[in-house]
């Protein structure tokens, strides 16, 4: 019988994934060079001398909206999701490299606009190919390596794969440059990608992740399905502003950031708060029509929706409170006015639905009757303060399991045989791939 073979496209974007470095030593990113391919058959001559069959994997590449993702626009991204609606047609699994600047900004479009029962996984580098110490093979390959298990395990959604980590893609944002675990989630890993093993975490995504794991397909991997989850929404709003509040930002700086908007995002201090000087400008421009969202002041924030009285007093006047990373909340607020027209409450109900589970009980819970409702009398704030607890949990368990594999990696380790295996949670799940 003949072997499985998957399918899988790489739209490749730029980013630094796709850099070089010119005559003066700058990264520059060039549409016309070959850096992905190059990639790729490191990955599969890596695969060969593992022992792995490379030939159970039929990989394709397409260029689109080649550039460092600095530049990158949200007309880019919708180019980039239109691609890859079309595409996902004909593969198990898309990979998109991209720039790590913006990577979120995107993962967070696709994961609000596109609905799918196949896998798109975006990941980029640090540092580029050429580069000694470049992390751009490993992520290449862990994530040719997650699509496929996904497609086997019947995985489906948009995740972001970078430094062996999995992450629902719209709850992710880049904490610092240049470093090869720069990547974080709102809400910790989903999965660790490790030598060819998928290990599946467990906690908070297990428990109210909206895409969960479906039984194994009995298809075989490239065969159309005859009922495809798949939709595009290209109705966003692009007249969307973002505040972030300082001692010095004033009522005049709230008027003319949200003239004509028809979303305004505050970045608001410490639990989602906004200084009351700001609130009678906050109340003009939400009469003339704009939605006026508050998140936290970091892409961590995870604090008791109005604990204080100054919190209060912005939830009182209408502002909508957004927890998650600012790149989702952006993304998020632009779908769910969708360029205007509705009433508030659909707008609510469009931007609550693209929360999990338990947290969008809490959100609508609280937005039903904002005014009279206190969201510390609700588990709103619990909830989210729960939430950071058991990201801790996970993140400190993932830098542990890491140390540990550097300490036994090194040269002269004194450990060996079976303190040199890695260590296997009895609450993780394998998956080998091919």
């Amino acid at each position: 019988m003949e072997e499985q073979r998957y399918k899988i496209l790489i739209l490749a974007t730029g980013g630094t994934i796709a850099g070089e470095k010119d005559a003066t030593g700058t990264i520059v990113i060039n549409p016309n060079n070959n850096v992905i391919e190059g990639l790729v058959q490191r990955v599969k001559g890596a695969w060969n001398t593992s022992g792995t069959s490379s030939e159970k994997v039929s990989i394709d590449i397409k260029h689109i909206a080649y550039k460092d993702s600095s530049n990158m626009s949200q007309k880019d991204r919708e180019e980039i999701g239109a691609e890859t609606f079309k595409e996902l047609q004909k593969y198990d699994a898309i990979v998109v490299t991209h720039g790590t600047d913006t990577i979120a900004d995107t993962a967070s479009f696709l994961g609000v606009a596109l609905k799918t029962d196949r896998s798109v996984i975006l990941t980029g580098s640090m540092k580029i190919a050429s580069e000694h110490d470049t992390d751009a093979v490993k992520n290449l390959a862990d994530s040719i390596t997650f699509a496929i298990d996904a497609r086997d395990n019947g995985k489906s959604g948009v995740f972001v794969v970078f430094h062996g980590s999995v992450f629902e893609g719209k709850w992710t944002y880049k904490i610092r440059p240049g470093d090869l675990n720069g990547i974080k989630s709102y809400f910790g890993p989903i999965a660790e990608v490790d030598n060819g093993i998928v290990k599946t975490s467990v906690g908070y995504y297990a428990e109210t992740a909206q895409n969960q794991v479906q039984p194994k397909s009995q298809k075989s991997p490239t065969e159309p399905s005859q009922e495809r989850k798949l939709s595009f929404d290209t109705g966003y709003s692009n007249k969307v502003a973002l505040i972030r509040v300082q001692s010095y930002t004033s009522p005049n700086d709230v008027l003319s950031a949200s003239k004509g908007k028809d979303v305004v995002v505050i970045q608001g201090l410490g639990d989602f708060n906004v200084p009351q000087v700001l609130l009678p400008a906050v109340k003009k421009a939400m009469e003339d029509g704009t939605m006026v969202f508050v998140t936290g002041p970091t892409n961590e924030t995870h604090g008791q929706i109005g604990s204080y009285a100054v919190g209060m007093e912005a939830l009182k006047a209408g502002i909508i409170p957004a927890p998650g990373p600012l790149p989702f909340v952006m993304q998020n607020a632009s779908f769910a006015v969708g360029g205007g027209g509705r009433s508030r409450e659909e707008v609510l109900e469009r931007f609550i639905n693209n929360y999990p589970g338990q947290l969008a009980k809490e959100l609508k819970s609280y937005l039903s009757h904002p005014s009279t409702t206190d969201p510390r009398s609700t588990n709103l704030g619990i909830f989210l303060h729960e939430t950071e607890r058991r990201r801790a949990i996970l993140d400190a368990f993932a830098y542990r399991v890491r140390g540990f594999k550097e300490r036994i990696s090194r040269p002269g380790s004194s450990q060996t045989g079976a303190s040199q295996k890695n260590p296997e949670p009895e609450n993780r799940q394998k998956s080998r791939v091919a």
